[in-house]
């Protein structure tokens, strides 16, 4: 199973997140996050970092803006997680593959998908909440039944050290066929943006010990 730490913000973690198992760093690039990366890093020095996936988080920007700090800091792919139309992601998918997170609750229809399959890498389902994201709570997984598209796609939303039973039995169900990876962040951290490694390594090789 493939995890991605998100909310990284000190260089030293995101240099250490290879070590703990973890496919891919996520750095917020959103101002209102207590997490913005920019108040810490600068995208030359994210760009020093080569042996971790690095994928930025962003929340309604200009897709021009996207661009040239996914160039600059050279992000492997972006996280789109706002209002963001299908044709923001196509410019943007142009120059780096995009990832759409949908903000999902109990009246949440995916009929609206469809329209972004073409132009998206994959889907990020996260708790809707006030904001854009960060509710560090899970929404309803059996929801996904009504996930219409074959189109692989992250779960986020509250995953903590103590779901890896319920992580498993999900995967194996199938309703979590399309699954391609975690987004763990706040169930990991001492404070915010800064991760407990240890536990995060722990959670990649407990959850990897039955699922390859």
């Amino acid at each position: 199973m493939k995890v991605k730490v998100c909310g990284i913000t000190k260089i030293e973690q995101l240099q250490g997140l290879a070590d703990t198992g973890a496919a891919f760093g996520g750095l917020i690039f959103y101002k209102k996050s207590p997490r913005y990366v920019l108040n810490h890093l600068k995208p030359e020095e994210i760009r020093t970092v080569s042996d971790i996936k690095k994928i930025g988080v962003f929340v309604n920007a200009n897709p021009q803006e996207v661009i040239e700090i996914a160039e600059k800091a050279d992000l492997f792919m972006v996280q789109l997680h706002g209002e963001e139309s299908a044709d923001d992601c196509k410019i943007i998918s142009k120059h780096v593959p995009v990832m759409k997170a949908i903000s999902v609750s109990e009246k949440t229809s995916f009929n609206d998908l469809s329209e972004y399959q073409d132009t998206v890498k994959v889907f990020l389902f996260d708790t809707k909440g006030e904001g854009y994201g960060g509710t560090g709570k899970k929404f309803n997984w059996k929801i996904l039944d009504q996930y219409p598209i074959e189109k692989p796609y992250f779960l986020s939303g509250g995953i903590g050290y103590h779901d890896l039973n319920a992580v498993r039995e999900f995967a194996k169900a199938h309703t979590g066929k399309n699954l391609f990876a975690l987004d763990i962040n706040s169930k990991f951290e001492i404070t915010p943006g800064i991760k407990d490694l240890d536990l995060v390594k722990k959670f990649i090789q407990e959850i990897n010990k039955e699922i390859i």
